[in-house]
């Protein structure tokens, strides 16, 4: 958002990056730092083998890195419909909190009711 404000990638795109190159370097650099966590807690899950049978842990990771690039792919879209980055931040934040926490919650609890 920062970057789009400021003007950085309007300069990128004119110097010849294209916009597909510029978003897919940025969806590498946030899956090679978010893959730093998913390996930690698939480690940490191997050493406890109360938690998983270390046979389910690789699809474990490959799930857990699949999320978090659908996260990833939807913090990029929510980036082109707002122009200021706190109208995004209450969206974001929004949309994790009721859409992804609490409504899946509730409608586990309406539907065993």
């Amino acid at each position: 958002m920062a970057e789009k404000k400021n003007g950085l990638r309007q300069m990128m795109n004119m110097s010849g990056l294209t916009s597909i190159e510029y978003f897919t370097g940025l969806m590498l650099g946030d899956l090679t730092i978010y893959s730093i966590p998913c390996t930690v807690l698939s480690i940490m899950i191997y050493l406890l083998p109360q938690i998983m049978d270390a046979c389910f842990i690789a699809e474990f990771w490959i799930c857990y890195m699949l999320y978090g690039a659908a996260i990833i792919n939807i913090v990029y879209i929510f980036t082109h419909w707002y122009t200021e980055p706190d109208q995004i931040y209450r969206s974001i934040s929004l949309l994790f909190t009721f859409g992804l926490t609490i409504l899946p919650i509730s409608l586990s609890i309406w539907a065993a009711w």
